[in-house]
Parts: C-alpha cells; structure tokens; sequence
C-alpha cells in the first residue's frame, strides 16, 4: 500500500515531496525546451532539466537556471556536471511556498538517487 497520495499519482516530474527528507545527488544529462500540457491547461514551452540517474525530470523557471548560469556558464557546459537538489522556500501570490533548487553538491553527501 502507497503512504502517500503522491505515491498514487507518479509524475515525469520531481516535485518538493520527493525531497522532503533529503537533497537528492544527480548528474545533469540535458537541458531542454519541451511543450508541456497540464491536466486542463494550455501547453506551454518549459525549460526541463533531465538527469542520468533517473527518468525523472525538473522544470526549470528563472531561479534555477540563474543558478546553473552562475554555477556552469552555458547550458551545455552543465551537460555531466553533478547538481543537488533540494527543498527550499519561495514567495507566491504573497504566500511563502515550497519549491526545488539545484545547487553545488554539499560535502555532507545526500542520498544518491
């Protein structure tokens, strides 16, 4: 039996409850610009970060790849580079909010996915 409801309804994509516990390691495997369609939405292009260890994806808005500007120059100089991501806070509609980073590996290593 699932613990979860998030565990009923898998996605392609990573969400803030997949790293409620710790970081999660990966290697950047490719940055991309896809279409996506929500359930009762418009598509939309979004920037996908994918990674080698897992089919999972992350939807990358301008924070994140701010980051990886800062951290590796160019979209293509991310491809292999590791990456941690983690659970951290935003603010939307005036509310503070979970959301995903990408950052540096720390030192203290999390689980590897």
């Amino acid at each position: 039996m699932a613990d979860s409801f998030a565990d009923l309804m898998p996605s392609r994509f990573y969400k803030t409850e997949d790293v409620a516990d710790a970081p999660i390691q990966l290697t950047i495997k490719a940055i991309t610009k896809e279409e996506v369609t929500f359930q009762g939405k418009q598509p939309e292009k979004l920037t996908i970060v994918h990674f080698n260890e897992t089919d999972r994806q992350m939807i990358a808005k301008t924070t994140v790849l701010t980051t990886l500007k800062d951290m590796f120059g160019t979209p293509s100089a991310c491809v292999g580079k590791p990456v941690e991501l983690f659970k951290d806070k935003t603010t939307f509609g005036g509310k503070k909010v979970d959301c995903l980073r990408l950052r540096a590996p720390s030192a203290d290593q999390g689980p590897a996915f």
